[in-house]
């Protein structure tokens, strides 16, 4: 599991705090979240804005929504949509579509 210390808030699925109250809802740096996937696995969402940015716009649409309407809150589904981290001018380290790769060359990728 993702470390978590008092500095993150655990919430559930539908982005509310666990064990508070529910009226809490939080999203990205601040919360941590982990979700059963269907195969009954636990699925820790890291911290990086790719996720936070799924939380902030499914949150935008679901919470105007719950007020406007008092529809419940949709459930987070989080899609990992690759990351790269550049380590130098040619060479980097990447996750690309949940895939880790070793270190490769830039200028093969750009080219691509």
């Amino acid at each position: 599991m993702w470390p978590c210390n008092a500095t993150h808030l655990q919430i559930g699925g539908y982005l509310q705090a666990l064990r508070r109250d529910e009226r809490i809802l939080a999203l990205g740096d601040c919360a941590s979240l982990t979700i059963q996937k269907p195969d009954g696995t636990q699925l820790h969402i890291p911290a990086p804005a790719q996720s936070a940015y799924q939380q902030a716009n499914l949150l935008g649409k679901s919470l105007a929504r719950h007020i406007q309407h008092g529809n419940d809150l949709h459930r987070f589904d989080y899609k990992d949509h690759s990351s790269l981290v550049s380590l130098a001018a040619e060479n980097t380290v990447g996750n690309p579509m949940g895939n880790l790769f070793d270190t490769i060359n830039m200028k093969t990728l750009l080219r691509a």
